[in-house]
């Protein structure tokens, strides 16, 4: 199997996504906790985050695979 570099960002966009969500969601789980945030915008900021990783693993997909 041949080794292609232009993938390397995406790659790792996926297999970052699931410690990506797990310490994001711990992190506003805490802020909720501790009354800094809502759970409103918790919810918010998270899905922020999920959402703008996935939308990178699209971009540099559809830039990359020509």
């Amino acid at each position: 199997m041949k080794f292609e570099a232009k993938w390397l960002p995406i790659v790792s966009l996926a297999l970052g996504l699931p410690a990506t969500i797990l310490i994001t969601a711990v992190g506003l789980w805490e802020l909720v906790a501790k009354e800094i945030i809502s759970q409103n915008i918790a919810l918010i900021l998270f899905l922020a985050v999920v959402t703008h990783m996935i939308l990178l693993m699209v971009y540099y997909a559809l830039k990359r695979k020509n």
